[in-house]
């Protein structure tokens, strides 16, 4: 029998596998300290060192490529060429098997955490951070140079890498939804359907171990019905040959990685959207406004529509969004891979600027998925370590030459096939444009948002002007907890039309006053937070928050803005509202609060601070601004219902606790004057810096 796929599952053959063993020469084998395990979330780990390495000499992280099959021991630490001279340059080297299968983007970067702490508990410092990888790895080399938590990365060196990001994926629901249209009506040609609200993915319970389910080949059989795809030429219908066409012409997939990608179209397609791990069967790819090109197909195709938080949630797991102003990075393909299309670099290349980005394609008579002979990986580490060193930028031209030179030698094996005139065709051909409504966010949604049906609970949003936002919660304990306040605060990224937040965090220890101390604030973290926006005004959030909050999503509506905007956006921010933003006292970190201006003079302030025998406080007013002075003659504290699924909106009873008074001064600083009505709180004044400007139109 004819194994599924053709071992699809081994998408980067001289990088990614699992379980190989680590050869070094009898050399090295004396003079490296090996140290292997796993970490707590499961990953099985391998480290590194040279003799001689000592805390801060250097790192290298290397990344393994998408594995169908689950975690199962120790990961290869690459090719060994490549691996003997990152020895032999005197750095040591980390690798993780990551603790998911597949797609384990969203898995990873706790597992780089854990495998650093791991490295640092035994080795300490690692000192400057290199990250490598192939195919799926070279983007978990993308991702992890974005966390700033691991450490600095000076560079990364990424082969055949999906540079595009979760892009990939619209092309395996296309691949799955062409096929599904072409072979309706086929006997046998049809694939396992899955339930709910996702047909095109096969259901956890029937997915299991790729292994058992290549040897089930019930989708081999299926697709041979269909395509004849991998039948002796005799056995192939017109019908079957005419299907396969169609569905190659459509797909953009080539003949020699059609099973590759049927692999991914529906095993691995099922189990990214099916799994727990990742996306727990919310739809999060969409094709509604995708033109196949062929008019028949655009009426009969199944249409997709996404979940926009679960589109967010697979963005950030990952697309490469922000990566560090300083990194250098070396990116390479093969001309023709078909599995990941070369065309991927182009959306490097729209992200980093020229100075920091070398890339270089390959060029092949057979097509290959990472195809590289030794000679060409060296020459790319190489050229990547000396332009670390102060040498020229590399290109093409100039990897090929030393190239040339490694196999010119006695221990390396070529060929050596670098191209400069290799240029793929546009990525938005390989990868249909989904072509989505969407309402960037901008200046116009810093303000205030809430839930209709739960007022009394609501957000602070600021847009910022360097990609980012702040968010601060108001709300209430979780049933069962003490207080009968609760405030969140985060910062995240903005990604297309919405704001990930990665931690949020919950400051809780101190008390209000005089008695406040910054080193009594315990900022732990709450959860994970994020927001889309449909519209001016309009938005949803969901989180996933840690005991005893439970997870949630809920519509959003806008209810103030700043300065003079407002829905569609028109207007400006200027004069006093200009004030607006977030506002604290770096003595006292760990509390402070909001001010929004309006345009009509009308003032809103969130603050957020503790109770005096502890315990977090907030406080909500609507004051006027006269001239220079904002006067709150009535400070609420809203209290009586707890969080989430508990929550009653006619529990809330908006408690007065006081009035305060804002000056705006001329120093750009605020201060403000408040005075409670219960003894307990007292009286006193607070001098407010600015934490947050607001995106300006």
């Amino acid at each position: 029998m004819l194994e599924l796929f053709r071992g699809c599952e081994c998408l980067c053959m001289r990088w990614i596998l699992l379980g190989l063993s680590l050869w070094l020469s009898p050399l090295y084998a004396q003079q490296v300290q090996e140290l292997r395990g796993r970490t707590p979330s499961g990953a099985w780990y391998v480290i590194q060192l040279p003799a001689g390495w000592q805390s801060g000499d250097g790192l290298v992280l290397v990344n393994h490529g998408y594995d169908f099959r689950e975690p199962a021991g120790t990961p290869s630490l690459g090719p060994a060429p490549l691996r003997e001279r990152q020895l032999q340059q005197g750095l040591a080297l980390a690798a993780s098997s990551y603790s998911d299968r597949g797609w384990a983007l969203f898995s990873t970067p706790t597992d780089h955490r854990e495998l650093l702490t791991v490295f640092r508990d035994h080795y300490g410092d690692p000192g400057p951070l290199i990250s490598t990888g192939g195919s799926l790895g070279g983007l978990v080399a993308l991702q992890q140079a974005e966390q700033p938590e691991l450490g600095q990365f000076s560079a990364v060196y990424s082969v055949c890498t999906p540079a595009a990001g979760s892009r990939v994926w619209d092309h395996a629901l296309d691949l799955r939804l062409i096929y599904d249209t072409v072979c309706d009506g086929v006997s046998g040609g049809e694939l396992p359907r899955g339930s709910g609200d996702l047909p095109y993915a096969i259901d956890d319970n029937d997915l299991g171990d790729f292994d058992g389910w290549v040897e089930g080949s019930q989708i081999y059989l299926a697709i041979n019905r269909c395509t004849g795809v991998d039948l002796p030429s005799w056995a192939i219908s017109s019908g079957m040959r005419r299907r396969y066409e169609q569905i190659r012409q459509l797909s953009g997939v080539s003949d020699d990685f059609f099973l590759d990608n049927m692999a991914y179209a529906t095993f691995g397609l099922s189990d990214l959207l099916r799994s727990e791990h990742k996306l727990d069967g919310r739809p999060a790819l969409d094709n509604r406004f995708v033109d196949y090109g062929d008019a028949d197909i655009n009426q009969r195709i199944a249409r997709i529509q996404s979940d926009r938080l679960a589109g967010l949630k697979l963005r950030q797991h990952h697309t490469p969004q922000r990566l560090p102003s300083n990194l250098r990075v070396l990116s390479t393909h093969t001309s023709g891979d078909g599995i990941v299309v070369p065309a991927h670099q182009q959306a490097l290349q729209a992200l980093l600027p020229a100075e920091q980005l070398s890339v270089a394609y390959v060029s092949e008579d057979s097509p290959s998925h990472c195809g590289y002979s030794d000679a060409e990986l060296l020459a790319g580490w190489d050229a990547l370590s000396d332009w670390l060193d102060g040498a020229p930028q590399p290109d093409a031209s100039s990897l090929q030459g030393r190239c040339q030179s490694l196999a010119n030698g006695a221990d390396v094996e070529g060929p050596c096939r670098y191209d400069s005139s290799v240029q793929p065709e546009p990525l938005d051909q390989h990868l249909r444009p989904r072509q989505l409504p969407s309402f960037p966010l901008q200046a116009a949604s810093t303000g205030l948002w809430y839930d209709p049906a739960s007022p009394g609970d609501g957000y602070v949003i600021e847009a910022l002007a360097d990609g980012r936002a702040v968010v601060a919660r108001f709300s209430y304990p979780a049933e069962g907890e003490a207080g009968d306040q609760a405030w969140f605060f985060g910062s995240g990224e903005i990604l297309d039309e919405g704001i990930v937040i990665e931690q949020m965090q919950r400051p809780v220890g101190a008390r209000f006053g005089a008695a406040f101390d910054p080193a009594e604030v315990d900022r732990q973290d709450w959860g994970e937070q994020r927001f889309v926006f449909e519209a001016c005004g309009e938005g949803e959030t969901a989180w996933e928050s840690t005991t005893p909050y439970a997870d949630g999503r809920t519509p959003l509506r806008q209810l103030s803005w700043i300065g003079g905007l407002g829905c569609p956006g028109s207007g400006d921010i200027s004069g006093a509202s200009l004030y607006s933003g977030a506002w604290y006292d770096p003595a006292r970190s760990g509390e402070g609060g909001f001010i929004h201006i309006q345009a009509d003079g009308r003032v809103f302030m969130l603050w957020f601070s503790f109770q005096p025998q502890g315990g977090q406080a907030w406080f909500f007013a609507e004051g006027s601004l006269n001239g220079a002075v904002i006067t709150f003659a009535d400070v609420l504290r809203p209290v009586g219902t707890r969080f989430g699924p508990d929550f009653v909106p006619a529990d809330v009873r908006f408690e007065r606790w006081g009035s305060a008074r804002i000056e705006l001064q001329v120093n750009g600083q605020i201060q403000l004057d408040y005075a409670a009505d219960d003894s307990n709180w007292g009286a006193g004044t607070l001098h407010w810096q600015r934490l947050t400007q607001p995106l300006l139109p």
